[in-house]
Formats: structure tokens, C-alpha cells, sequence
């Protein structure tokens, strides 16, 4: 019984998730009259997504463009502040396969990737396809729980687009979003940190926090009320998502924001002259930065509504797009400032 007030307490942090409908978050920076790129689908995908998940906006936005570009999203947080309720609310407002791998020191790559066994009755040797083969939308949890081999078979599909099973590559499903999730760098003892390469394939990375006390405040005062589910026939198909994955694409990017991009990427490596903080104090940014900033700013340009990237696009994604892909000398450690402060920093400057 002495446990019994702590449960009580996560079973409110998690119900607050699921509260009542009355936001705005996504649907902020959206123009009412964006019909030319979003369909009224589209527009009650983010209406669901707030209502089901309050707060967290950088972690909405950051999933929402993770499944327009057909990409991959690192989410980092404690548990208990719905990482998972955010990818079944966004899973379940499409008619997309949704798999959730829970992953353990021994988890097996067999298991995730699928195996070929023999068919008792014919006898013959039939592939059971594992879910990274299944799943259109794909939630790996606890990432940094699975040993080294297990996360190569991520890296295999989130690169390649393939899972290889008994020595043959056979291809994932056309839309693949995959989402990993891993605990604060605090709590990371005894796991396995991702590698460079690993890393360097998430188009963004954000985190969660704690929600706060005006969500936990509208959950007490109204603890029964619950978020009805979309109706089938707005939930987005594929070849909806398809569409909306083809519009984004067709958003335009100009000369001057790719310079800028450029721009933003030397600086924050320490290579520009003008740099503030040069002299190697950040010795490398990981090679996919500037294709991916460029690809979220896109996504993010068409969730607001627009045809072209702006600069504030840029300066907006360029922490979630980049902290992930920063490596830092030791001596940095020193100066005071995180990494996601010297990339906002750069950026406001560009």
C-alpha cells in the first residue's frame, strides 16, 4: 500500500495525456484556408493529435514531419511523459500497420527482422516476416536497451530501406516511418549508445518533458473526460500519406536559404571565419545535416501551410535537426553552454 499514492500519481501523468480536446497547438500556425495543400483530412490528423497529447509541441511537430518525409524521429525523455500515446495517436489517426518494439539487452535480431521457418503441412521454407517488415509505422522503445547487433538491423532499414533475413535483403514497406525512443543520457548507465552512423540517420531528435502544472491542473479538474477517436473516414490512408509525402517534396526552397543553411552548418562546426566559436571547439557535425534541415524545413513549411521554405523554417529545426549530430572536444564542456544553446545561438545569427 505504500506504493499506492506513486502509481496513483503516473496513472494521472499519463491520463493527462488523454484530456479534454480544447487546443491549438499545431493548428496555431496553420492558416484556416490552406485547402490548396492540406486536405480536410490532413487538418483532422493535427486537430486529433492535439486534442489526444497535451503539450509537447516540438515533439508533435518533429513526428509529423518525420512521417511526411518518410524519415526517421529520435525522441528522448523519462517515462511516464507519452512517447508511446504520441506515436498509437498518431498511428491510429491512419489506417497504417502500427508496431511497437519494446526492446531488452535480450531482445534477438530474428525477432524484429523476421525468420524462415517450415511450413508443417507443405514442408516448405516460408519467411515470417518480423515487424520491421510489417510495420509502416514503427516504435522502438528503450533503443539504447538493445545490444549492438540488434541496433545494426535498425541502421539496415532506416538506411537502407531493407531488412536482410538468412543472407536475403527484403525490402520494407513504402511508407516506413520508424521512431525510437531512448531514456535521458542521465539515466543511460549499463546501455548502448548509439553509434555515429546510427544517429546521423534520424532526421530530427527531441525531447519530452514532464507535463505541466496548468495539463496536470485541466486533468484533475476534469479526470473522466476522454478524447473521442477519429471516425474511419477521416483517418489518412496510404495513399493519402503518399500525397501529402509528394506535396512536400514540391515545396520550394530558394538559393539564398540553402547558402544559409550552409552557412549555419560551417559555423556551428567552427569553420567559418566569422564563427564565434571556433578553434575546433565543435569538431564535427555528421555528414546528412544539411540534407535533413532542408528536408524538415519543407515538412514544416507545408504543415504551416506554405509553399516555400522560409528562414525561420531554418532557424526553428536547426537544434532538433543538429544536437544529435554535434561532437564535442572535452575542453567545450567547459564554457557553460550546452550544445543546443551555441546551435540557437548560431542560428538566430545566420
Amino acid at each position: 500500500m505504500q506504493n499506492q499514492p506513486k502509481l496513483q500519481g503516473l496513472v494521472i501523468i499519463l491520463l493527462l495525456m488523454f484530456s479534454s480536446p480544447a487546443v491549438s497547438g499545431l493548428l496555431s500556425g496553420c492558416p484556416s484556408s490552406a485547402g490548396e495543400v492540406q486536405n480536410e483530412k490532413w487538418l483532422k490528423l493535427l486537430e486529433h493529435l492535439d486534442a489526444k497529447v497535451k503539450g509537447s509541441e516540438e515533439a508533435k511537430r518533429a513526428v509529423l514531419i518525420g512521417l511526411l518525409t518518410n524519415s526517421a524521429v529520435l525522441l528522448e525523455g523519462p517515462p511516464g511523459v507519452a512517447k508511446t500515446t504520441l506515436i498509437k495517436s498518431l498511428a491510429a489517426a491512419t489506417t497504417l500497420n502500427y508496431e511497437k518494439i519494446q526492446n531488452t539487452p535480450d531482445l534477438n535480431p530474428a525477432e524484429i527482422k523476421g525468420e524462415v521457418v517450415t511450413n508443417i503441412s507443405s514442408g516448405e521454407r516460408v519467411l515470417e516476416e518480423g515487424q520491421l517488415l510489417r510495420g509502416e509505422i514503427v516504435f522502438a522503445d528503450e533503443l539504447n536497451r538493445a545490444m549492438p547487433k540488434v541496433q545494426a538491423s535498425y541502421l539496415e532499414a532506416m538506411s537502407e530501406k531493407v531488412v536482410t533475413v538468412n543472407k536475403v535483403a527484403k525490402p520494407v514497406q513504402k511508407i516506413f516511418f520508424f521512431v525510437a525512443a531512448q531514456n535521458p543520457a542521465s539515466s543511460r548507465e549499463g546501455n548502448f549508445e548509439l553509434s555515429s552512423a546510427q544517429k546521423d540517420r534520424f532526421i530530427l531528435s527531441v525531447g519530452l518533458s514532464k507535463p505541466s502544472r496548468e495539463h496536470k491542473r485541466a486533468y484533475l479538474l476534469n479526470p473522466n473526460v476522454k478524447t473521442p477517436d477519429l471516425q474511419d473516414n477521416f483517418k489518412l490512408d496510404r495513399e493519402d500519406i503518399l500525397t501529402l509525402q509528394a506535396k512536400v517534396e514540391e515545396v520550394q526552397i530558394t538559393p539564398e536559404i540553402v547558402d544559409k543553411v550552409l552557412d549555419l552548418v560551417e559555423e556551428v562546426e567552427g569553420f567559418s571565419p566569422s564563427s564565434n566559436f571556433k578553434n575546433s571547439q565543435m569538431i564535427e557535425v555528421y555528414n546528412r545535416a544539411e540534407e535533413s534541415l532542408i528536408m524538415a524545413a519543407r515538412a514544416n513549411a507545408f504543415i504551416e501551410g506554405r509553399k516555400q521554405v522560409d528562414i525561420d523554417d531554418i532557424k526553428n529545426l536547426a537544434v532538433p535537426v543538429l544536437r544529435h549530430r554535434v561532437v564535442l572536444q572535452p575542453s567545450f564542456k567547459t564554457q557553460n553552454k550546452t550544445i543546443e544553446e551555441v546551435i540557437r545561438e548560431i542560428a538566430n545569427d545566420i
